[in-house]
């Protein structure tokens, strides 16, 4: 018993001091497995998500989370999927934050995993420890040396045009194959391009009136409560019965009064 330092001679556990104790080389390894769902896997998969290499995020997490002996699985979910709602902000109104929490609530997620997406940000309290080693695996991961290559190297592509030397040189610089002047010009994701909202044009009698902001392809139901709720509209159409509606989708929508 005498061999371990914090323990006394009748075996009891004391107090030692390790302030003389000379620096020593320890590893933690963390593994465990994580179950995505089938759009969300090729995304990860081929390193398309906004947020970039989220994998290093989920990894840096499970290694702090057996260092300080916390629950490595949801350590390593939370920072695998706490940015995840970047791959819903082009699609849904809302800051990625609240999508991210809206879906790993609607998808049964751990609430501690649901707090690492809402906390990490600092809009809410953390609520565990696990939520900010997940803040700051997802710093450490940022600002690791390479974790914005890939953006580097299409600021050098777009750049080539403007300043052909400056970005071969950056291009040299990032270790990349050939030429820059002989690398392909970068493919833009089409879905990417899509505007989420759209000016719809509100008209009474064929005069605008106002103009509202609406989400691409919403329903005409939807375009006539947020035209009724102008003022300016209101105003033109008074007491007098709305006769028909003209909807033109993403356009404009009329209104025909008598």
């Amino acid at each position: 018993m005498n061999s371990f330092t914090h323990l006394d001679e009748s075996g009891q556990v004391r107090m030692v001091d390790v302030a003389d104790k000379p620096e020593t080389l320890r590893q933690a390894t963390a593994a465990c497995r994580v179950v995505v769902g089938p759009k969300v896997f090729p995304l990860l998969l081929a390193g398309r998500l906004p947020k970039g290499d989220v994998w290093a995020a989920a990894r840096l997490a499970g290694i702090m989370a057996a260092e300080l002996g916390l629950d490595v699985h949801l350590a390593r979910r939370g920072g695998l999927l706490h940015d995840i709602g970047k791959v819903l902000s082009h699609q849904q109104d809302g800051t990625h934050v609240q999508l991210g929490v809206e879906v790993a609530k609607k998808y049964g997620e751990h609430e501690i995993v649901i707090n690492c997406s809402a906390a990490h940000h600092d809009d809410v309290p953390h609520e565990t420890p696990i939520s900010m080693v997940g803040q700051a695996a997802d710093a450490v991961s940022g600002s690791r040396p390479g974790a914005r290559r890939e953006a580097f190297e299409v600021l050098a592509r777009l750049a080539g045009p403007m300043m052909p030397h400056l970005a071969e040189a950056l291009w040299q610089r990032l270790g990349c194959d050939g030429l820059l002047a002989d690398a392909p010009w970068p493919a833009a994701e089409q879905a990417l391009l899509v505007e989420d909202t759209v000016n719809v044009a509100v008209q009474v009698m064929g005069k605008l009136r106002a103009t509202i902001a609406m989400p691409r392809d919403a329903a005409q139901a939807a375009a006539e409560k947020a035209a009724m709720d102008e003022p300016g509209v209101l105003a033109a159409i008074g007491d007098k019965a709305v006769r028909r509606i003209i909807f033109v989708p993403n356009r404009i929508i009329n209104f025909v009064i008598g």
